[in-house]
C-alpha cells in the first residue's frame, strides 16, 4: 500500500500525509498518518484512534494478540496515537529529512499519529 493508497483508505479522517518505514530488508510493517497541526487535526486523529479502539484493533489489541490476517488472507490493520518511543522506532532506519518527530509545543499542535500494520521482520507493530 503506497502513501496515496493509505490516505485514500482513511480518507474519512482528514490526514494530510502518510509515510512508511523501511529498513535494510524492505518495508518494516509500520506506517504513519500525519494530521494537520491544529485542534481540528488532533480531533480527526483522535476520532480515528477511537475507531480502532472500538473495533478492538488498538495498541492494547496489538500487545495482546496479533492477528495478522483476516480469514481469506486480507491484512488486519491496527491503529493508535503515536508516542515518542513509537517514532524513535519508526525513525530507526530513516535518514535526514525523512525522520519524524513528535510535536507537542502547545495543546493545539497535533502529535504525529502512527498507523501501522503487521510487520514482516520486527517484533512490534506501530499504529495510528
Amino acid at each position: 500500500m503506497g502513501n496515496q493508497e493509505l490516505l485514500d483508505y482513511f480518507s474519512g479522517y482528514a490526514a494530510v500525509k502518510a509515510r512508511h518505514s523501511y529498513g535494510p530488508q524492505g518495508h518494516r510493517g509500520m506506517s504513519i498518518l500525519i494530521f494537520e497541526s491544529s485542534a481540528r487535526g488532533y480531533l480527526e486523529a483522535e476520532r480515528l484512534h477511537k475507531h480502532f479502539a472500538e473495533q478492538g484493533t488498538d495498541r492494547n489489541a496489538w500487545d495482546r494478540r496479533r492477528v495478522l490476517f483476516y480469514q481469506g488472507g486480507k491484512r488486519q490493520l491496527y491503529g493508535y496515537m503515536a508516542l515518542k518511543e513509537d517514532l524513535d522506532l519508526f525513525n530507526q532506519h530513516s535518514q535526514g529529512s525523512l525522520s519524524l518527530s513528535l510535536s507537542t509545543h502547545t495543546q493545539t499542535e497535533t502529535p504525529m499519529h502512527l498507523d501501522t500494520y503487521s510487520p514482516r521482520h520486527s517484533t512490534r507493530n506501530l499504529l495510528l
